[in-house]
């Protein structure tokens, strides 16, 4: 994997996403598909899909050149700060953060 090969190191944090999925002809869905590489990723760019605080996936049509990119970005404490005082995780009124 290109982690191996970059030397990227596991992140141990929270930790956004985001997934290109280019395929080369229109079947399936997206769901499947991201969580196939969420799965792949795990152990190689981050410890566990726990650590997934932002996910954002794009699934494109590209029949010459179909590929997957994913990119993963930490999220430093003040980013997970802010989407939990949105209302974003914390599930109830926004800027409460539950523990």
């Amino acid at each position: 994997m290109l982690a191996k090969n970059d030397r990227t190191t596991v992140q141990r944090g929270p930790v956004a996403v985001t997934v290109r999925i280019y395929r080369a002809r229109r079947s399936g869905d997206i769901l499947g598909r991201v969580k196939a590489v969420l799965d792949a990723c795990a152990g190689v760019y981050y410890e566990h899909h726990s650590q997934i605080r932002e996910l954002h996936a794009h699934l494109i049509s590209d029949r010459h050149s179909p590929r997957v990119e994913v990119e993963v970005n930490p999220l430093q404490c003040a980013d997970v700060g802010a989407i939990l005082t949105s209302g974003g995780e914390s599930g109830g009124d926004p800027g409460v953060i539950r523990g």
